[in-house]
């Protein structure tokens, strides 16, 4: 097997860490408490930043793919969106797609968001649409790790290849 599907494995490990990070966040009653303003804003910034790592986590993982698989890839100004782009579509003679076009959507939806808690602009982080994308980074991280699994298969000609789990492990 590929080195490729280690490294990509491993990085998924961290990205389900993240996302138990997300559950944990999401259940948090200080979300929901917002006469405490202190503890408020406490849980909303935790929640926001663990939906940024997974997203950067599976960034790292596209990026990894893109450049072992189809060649260099330069960083333009929209490179982040060019790179949702490129693995939607095939690499003639080297890949099939790799995400569909709606989880690759989905993504792009994540990375918006992701642009927000990064420029840090907390004036714009309402409790309800950070529990929408926590639910969405959930919901796509599932999807997309079922997605590089049928492309890891399609890749290595091996359709039983598990790389990694398409769910996350049990947190108990």
């Amino acid at each position: 097997m590929d080195p490729l599907w280690f490294d990509i494995a491993n990085k998924f490990r961290n990205v389900w860490r993240e996302v138990a990070y997300v559950e944990q966040a999401i259940s948090d009653p200080a979300l929901s408490r917002d006469e405490d303003q202190f503890e408020h804003r406490k849980a909303l910034t935790a929640l926001s930043s663990s939906i940024e790592h997974v997203y950067s986590g599976l960034e790292d993982i596209f990026i990894k793919i893109v450049a072992e698989i189809d060649g260099p890839f330069t960083e333009s100004g929209n490179w982040h969106r060019d790179l949702l782009e490129r693995l939607e579509n095939p690499c003639p003679g080297r890949r099939p797609a790799v995400l569909s076009a709606h989880t690759a959507g989905q993504l792009a939806e994540l990375l918006g968001f992701r642009h927000v808690v990064r420029k840090n602009y907390p004036h714009v982080l309402y409790v309800d649409k950070v529990i929408e994308n926590a639910n969405l980074t959930r919901d796509c991280t599932a999807r997309v790790a079922a997605e590089l699994v049928a492309f890891a298969r399609i890749m290595e000609g091996d359709p039983e290849l598990e790389i990694i789990g398409t769910r996350p492990p049990d947190a108990r």
